[in-house]
């Protein structure tokens, strides 16, 4: 009946099968009222059960959204590792391939991690009724592994964006921001990759987030959804 219940409620919100849109608002707002009304009754193992499907969701959806920003971080990469092949001098590359790929130049990076389910399971009591603690330890070093790619991408990001106000504030002439705003494309390009601070990001950002960690995040996200498929925390 409560399963049911809180299926309803979740179809109502529009989140979805899968969760697509885990709206802070909706997810904190309906499991905090479910986990309070599981937390004053008994606590069975179908209601761990029922919690840890939850956060197999929830999981899920980090999943799908670390695959987007790994595919947004995999395309920025290879686009600048094409400028520094042409010594920064993009009037070599296909402007074809420029057009497609001008968001690089601004396009910012956030991976926001959905822990709302995970949180409220941490400070509720009913985490001691799993029976498996190495699911509860590989739990939380998944989300921790969610966490450290997050911040390296807000990391990056504020680099660019600083990179950018560089640009805006110090340009190299009276028309340079004009140009940057308003003119062609071989301008938005080619006025920030003149920037000293700019070419900087460039240079020390490459290898700030590595291929293995987000291999090593991907596979510990997977681990625990098949761990909840096959029960493992019983």
């Amino acid at each position: 009946m409560l399963k049911k219940l809180f299926k309803k409620k979740f179809k109502i919100a529009g989140v979805g099968k899968y969760l697509k849109d885990l709206s802070v608002i909706v997810i904190g707002v309906f499991i905090t009222l479910w986990f309070t009304s599981i937390i004053s009754g008994n606590k069975s193992q179908k209601d761990v059960d029922m919690i840890v499907d939850i956060i197999k969701m929830e999981m899920e959806d980090n999943l799908a959204r670390l695959n987007f920003v790994q595919q947004k971080w995999d395309t920025e990469k290879r686009v600048y590792s094409l400028i520094i092949k042409h010594n920064f001098d993009v009037s070599g590359i296909p402007i074809d391939t420029l057009s497609k790929y001008r968001n690089v130049i601004g396009d910012n990076h956030s991976f926001s991690v959905g822990r709302d389910s995970y949180e409220v399971f941490k400070s509720s009591l009913l985490m001691q009724y799993i029976q498996n603690k190495d699911f509860l330890r590989k739990l939380s070093v998944a989300y921790g592994a969610c966490d450290l790619i997050s911040n390296k991408l807000s990391r990056y990001s504020n680099q660019k964006h600083d990179g950018i106000n560089n640009v805006m504030h110090n340009p190299v002439d009276d028309t340079a921001v004009n140009r940057f705003l308003n003119g062609s494309l071989l301008d938005f390009y080619t006025i920030p990759l003149n920037n000293d601070i700019f070419r900087m990001h460039i240079y020390s950002s490459s290898n700030l987030i590595s291929e293995e960690e987000f291999d090593d995040c991907r596979n510990r996200i997977l681990a625990i959804i098949d761990m909840i498929n096959k029960e493992e925390y019983k």
